[in-house]
């Protein structure tokens, strides 16, 4: 396998195999995947008529997403065989994560081998109805409303639409926030 940077002209080719597969993770859009190529240091690659899209973040362990398009069992086979090979060549452990409900019946045959699934509550997304997060009523808002609360007390703020000219803006508070925290930023 032969894996690529992600760049915004590839856009439209992971376009097309996402929907084909309808991601039910968050973290599998094309906004999210290049927003954080960098960091994570995502790579793709095409197998078994399947996109296949790798991570070897700085400050983790590499991970494959579950290959996306069409689904059939012949093809995911096919595909998680050539990203074990690529992994194993690495020296990698062959781990996929963001790995959904709906992913799981193509992942039984890996599970009959003896590798396993855990679930991974930490990562795991959730949905809240719109109505909930505009109001925050009730005891299960209750941290959520105290965030907010505390926040509002503290700073002074306002609410204005990001625009070009607030870019160069955006960039000093983020250099800023990654000296406070160190970690690494590029300028």
């Amino acid at each position: 396998m032969v894996f690529s940077k992600i760049h915004i002209e590839d856009k439209a080719l992971f376009d097309q195999f996402l929907a084909l597969y309808n991601p039910a993770a968050s973290e599998l859009t094309f906004t999210n995947l290049f927003m954080w190529r960098n960091y994570y240091n995502f790579r793709y690659a095409q197998a078994g008529g399947l996109l296949c899209i790798v991570a070897a973040p700085r400050d983790g362990a590499p991970f494959a997403f579950p290959p996306v398009g069409n689904l059939r069992q012949e093809d995911f086979n096919k595909a998680v065989s050539q990203l074990r090979s690529y992994f194993e060549a690495h020296g990698w452990e062959l781990v996929f994560k963001k790995v959904t409900e709906n992913d799981l019946p193509y992942f039984r045959e890996l599970i009959a081998s003896g590798d396993g699934i855990l679930p991974d509550r930490d990562n795991s997304d959730y949905v809240y109805r719109t109505e909930d997060l505009i109001h925050l009523k009730g005891k299960r808002f209750h941290s959520k409303r105290n965030h907010i609360n505390k926040f509002i007390s503290q700073y002074e703020y306002e609410y204005v639409p990001l625009t070009e000219e607030l870019v160069d803006e955006c960039h000093r508070i983020m250099l800023e926030w990654c000296m406070v925290r160190n970690c690494e930023c590029k300028k």
